[in-house]
C-alpha cells in the first residue's frame, strides 16, 4: 500500500482542500475497478468514510453512487466536510479494504491534478 495513495494523501492533508479536489479523489477511487472490483465493496467505504448508506438500487450503478456521493459532499456544512476529509485521509492511510491501485489510475489522477494547476 505504501506510496500508492501518496498523491491522495498529500492533497487530503491540506485542511483547506477545495471540494472539487476532494470530489475528484473520491471519483477516482469509486470508479476504479482496481480499488473496488465489485459495486458491493463500495458500501463499506461509504459507511466508514461518509457515514452514508444508499439503497440497493443506487449501488447497482457506480455513476449513480458517484452522483449521490458528490451531491452529499457538496451539501454538508463545513464542519462535516472537515470530518469527511479526515476520515478519507485516515481510510487511505490505513489501506482499509482497498486493493492496490494500479499505475494507470495513479497516472490519471496526476494528469487530472496537473490540468487543474495550469
Amino acid at each position: 500500500m505504501e506510496g500508492q495513495f501518496h498523491l491522495y494523501q498529500s492533497e487530503l492533508r491540506s485542511k483547506n482542500i477545495p471540494r472539487y479536489k476532494m470530489t475528484g479523489i473520491v471519483t477516482e477511487i469509486l470508479l476504479s475497478k482496481d480499488v473496488f472490483p465489485r459495486n458491493e465493496d463500495i458500501s463499506a467505504f461509504l459507511k466508514n468514510v461518509f457515514d452514508i448508506a444508499y439503497k440497493e438500487y443506487v449501488l447497482k450503478s457506480r455513476t449513480t453512487i458517484l452522483a449521490r456521493c458528490i451531491r452529499d459532499i457538496y451539501m454538508v456544512e463545513e464542519n462535516v466536510y472537515e470530518q469527511y476529509r479526515r476520515k478519507l485521509l485516515d481510510y487511505i492511510k490505513s489501506g482499509s479494504e482497498v486493493k492496490p491501485i494500479s499505475k494507470k489510475v495513479e497516472n490519471s489522477l496526476h494528469k487530472w491534478m496537473d490540468g487543474i494547476n495550469e
